[in-house]
């Protein structure tokens, strides 16, 4: 691609990127699933992404190159060692949390207002969400309504469903990245 192709891809890429909806995994530990969900959240323009437990702390995420493509370089990958540091972070920024939870006093994800700042929190594969912390601090707990036997989706499909629907409700209220924020990305993007 031409240097001034790539130059105006990458401005029409961040002039659609979403700042208001960030999408956070708790010890997601398959490399699939991880790679999966960046995939995902590259696809519908979310540019902020917590990886939020020990697991993956003080080592390198295990990505799956053919499933990624390559988008976590354009992605902004943030590292949390437990839920508390997070919910710090989630709160000093001003973002409410809903966590997928599988509970019968869950909230059905489709009448959630994400109109505002907000993190959608993903358990791990087998176990889903187990802390405490995270599930006391929440604002809600969600879940994506089922019609069949199964009790739940793959981790990636969950991410993929739940950002179908909050984009589709709130197209017109999403945010952009700020202008700051934009000039930083189109830098470090040129040298990606």
């Amino acid at each position: 691609m031409r240097t001034e192709e790539r130059l105006k891809k990458i401005k029409e890429v961040l002039g659609d990127r979403i700042s208001n909806i960030r999408i956070a995994v708790f010890d997601i530990y398959k490399e699939h699933n991880i790679s999966a969900i960046l995939r995902t959240c590259d696809f519908f323009g979310i540019q902020y992404v917590d990886i939020i437990g020990k697991l993956h702390f003080d080592e390198e995420l295990p990505l799956n190159k053919k499933v990624t493509r390559g988008v976590e370089k354009w992605l902004s990958l943030n590292y949390f060692i437990d839920s508390k540091s997070y919910l710090e972070f989630i709160r000093k920024n001003a973002y409410k949390i809903y966590v997928t939870y599988l509970d019968e006093k869950a909230v059905d994800c489709r009448l959630i207002d994400y109109s505002e700042n907000i993190s959608i929190v993903f358990g791990n594969e087998f176990k889903g969400i187990k802390d405490e912390h995270l599930l006391e601090h929440c604002d809600a707990k969600i879940i994506i309504p089922k019609r069949g036997f199964v009790q739940s989706l793959n981790v990636s499909v969950s991410v993929a469903s739940i950002l179908t629907t909050v984009i589709n409700k709130n197209e017109g209220q999403l945010k952009g990245l700020i202008p700051s924020e934009m000039e930083r990305l189109e830098k470090l993007w040129k040298n990606n």
